[in-house]
């Protein structure tokens, strides 16, 4: 005679959580994560698996790769280059070069929405490509002017603007993504070049941060209001490094929009500050970079990327040919990952 096995509420209630905990354990551990490291003095992309930190692969023959972006489904993968205007389209499990696709300017940032648009800035214009079809929609004039053009662009959260930057041109603007015109913009007294976007809730964008250059500090611009409503001097201690042409270069939110890190040269490593509040938390330290006889030059730091979690940091640094993972807890560096010739711009892609 068979028994009835008889639970309670709450012994049902476990049962459901560790079933729900098991199903995310595998999902994570059938999950693939990659960082592409755009090698901006050669013609490859190299690619990192986030779980070994150890380059799997890269793409070839994109002359000085500059910009970069995903496929929603991960399956292209997008590439502009720095002296050529065209926007490569790649394909990203075999890492060829299934199609180049030629820009109104020189090619610079690149990005791509959930509803399958490619926007391209290089030059003084946002070329808007369709991803199914690879045929150009539109050309948005941003800026004119002899010497001036655009530096970078990124989508809000909620893929409601593109904001882009001009250095020559001072400037941030934002293009809606629905009407394929710009609707806002907010003009500086000096060169404005990478930022990173806080996010509300709602993923609607609050403020955005860049890198000051001549006042070595990073400003703050409310995006309700269109107005700069602060800055952050940057600290003078660690100090000792030399910066080259310029202090900082790279400037990234935390996935979980608890922090804010930015690279400071003259420091060899990256500063974190707190959100809301902008109160400094620490320093990662980067590596040496030591010539006999010369003052000491550091890691020269670029770029700022997140793992899927959060608990990894990578940044790449153009003086040793590497990218460097931090433990975003300890602030100590967990590997070193030698990639290409001046390692710039990197991102992350996750694929289930």
């Amino acid at each position: 005679m068979s028994q009835k096995l008889n639970l309670s509420i709450a012994q049902k209630a476990v049962l459901r959580v560790g079933g729900l905990l098991l199903l995310s354990a595998a999902f994570l551990a059938a999950r693939t994560d990659l960082l592409y490291v755009l090698n901006g003095a050669g013609d490859t992309v190299s690619v990192i698996d986030m779980a070994s930190n150890k380059v799997v692969r890269e793409i070839q023959g994109i002359e000085a790769p500059r910009g970069l972006a995903f496929a929603p489904d991960g399956s292209r993968v997008y590439v502009t280059g720095d002296h050529i205007p065209v926007l490569y389209v790649v394909d990203q499990k075999s890492n060829k070069i299934l199609k180049e696709l030629a820009l109104s300017g020189g090619g610079d940032g690149v990005a791509a929405t959930k509803d399958g648009r490619i926007l391209a800035c290089g030059g003084q214009s946002v070329d808007i490509f369709d991803a199914a079809t690879l045929e150009k929609i539109q050309s948005v004039q941003a800026v004119s002017g002899k010497g001036r053009s655009l530096h970078y662009i990124q989508l809000t959260k909620d893929e409601k603007y593109a904001i882009v930057s001009s250095e020559a041109g001072q400037f941030l603007k934002a293009l809606d993504l629905k009407t394929n015109q710009f609707v806002w913009e907010v003009h500086y007294d000096y060169k404005v070049a990478t930022f990173a976007i806080e996010s509300n809730p709602d993923g609607s964008a609050r403020r955005i941060f860049n890198t000051m250059q001549r006042a070595k500090a990073v400003g703050v611009m409310d995006v309700a209001t269109h107005q700069i409503v602060g800055s952050i001097p940057m600290p003078t201690e660690p100090g000792g490094y030399m910066s080259g042409t310029s202090d900082f270069h790279g400037i990234q939110v935390s996935p979980d929009g608890k922090t804010l890190w930015v690279d400071w040269r003259p420091s060899n490593g990256a500063f974190i500050y707190s959100l809301p509040d902008l109160k400094l938390l620490g320093h990662a330290d980067l590596p040496d970079f030591k010539i006999p006889g010369r003052p000491l030059l550091g890691a020269v730091p670029y770029w700022i990327e997140f793992g899927p979690d959060g608990k990894t940091v990578y940044i790449s640094h153009t003086g040793q040919k590497s990218v460097s993972a931090i433990d975003t807890a300890t602030l100590k560096q967990i590997a070193l990952i030698p990639v290409g010739q001046v390692p710039a711009r990197i991102y992350h892609l996750g694929l289930p």
